[in-house]
């Protein structure tokens, strides 16, 4: 009995198709930006010219490698280039437990050049706090 065919559904596009709807929602200009142009990393300063080697599971599953490197060509999502840049980041290969290979490309040796955003991430305590407000004050209007 043969393995069944998974077929590969590709989203690269989708949210750009859809900038007028996103609009509409009223998203805000960062994230229609983002939509239109892709995520542009903020850098703060420029990282000095260095060329890291892949990590051990790159080498070890070069073959995955080859293929999803492939894949992101195909899918118009990398572009080859002729000379090499300046900076090469590794890539490494991630395995899951039911077996499925994940292409990482490591960026971690950039991060000392990148803004860093400070965010809060809302947690059930908080929202709990929220909607308790919100069924008060709901019941007093």
């Amino acid at each position: 009995m043969s393995a069944p065919v998974v077929q590969q559904v590709s989203v690269k596009g989708k949210l750009f198709k859809s900038i007028q709807y996103w609009q509409t929602l009223g998203a805000p200009y960062f994230i229609l930006s983002v939509i239109r142009n892709g995520y542009k990393i903020p850098f703060i300063s420029t990282p000095l010219p260095r060329r890291f080697t892949n990590s051990a599971s790159a080498l070890k599953k070069a073959d995955f490698v080859r293929e999803a490197i492939l894949d992101l060509l195909r899918d118009n999502s990398v572009e080859e280039i002729i000379s090499p840049p300046d900076i090469v980041n590794p890539l490494t290969v991630s395995v899951q437990a039911n077996g499925k290979k994940r292409l990482i490309l490591d960026l971690r040796h950039i991060n000392l050049h990148v803004y860093i955003q400070k965010f809060k991430c809302e947690n059930l305590h908080t929202i709990k706090n929220f909607c308790k407000v919100f069924f008060l004050s709901s019941l007093l209007i």
